[in-house]
């Protein structure tokens, strides 16, 4: 779970980057969608873990059953 939470937190920091250098209006968070950041950060990363969780699981369950 911490390796999802990572690579989704790289994953949106990439993306907050490209935003600001190549939005045409970069200099202000408005217009843009960090000006909801505050849902969608938290949402992000616990979706992206929740993911990565799950996947875990899904991988591991098939492991067993092939055993």
């Amino acid at each position: 779970m911490i390796s999802s939470l990572v690579f989704t937190a790289v994953v949106l920091l990439t993306t907050v980057f490209a935003t600001f250098a190549f939005y045409p209006t970069s200099a202000s968070l408005e217009d843009t969608w960090l000006e909801y950041w505050y849902f969608l950060a938290p949402y992000a990363l616990l979706s992206g873990t929740a993911g990565g969780y799950l996947g875990f699981s899904a991988a591991r369950d098939t492991e067993a059953k092939e055993a």
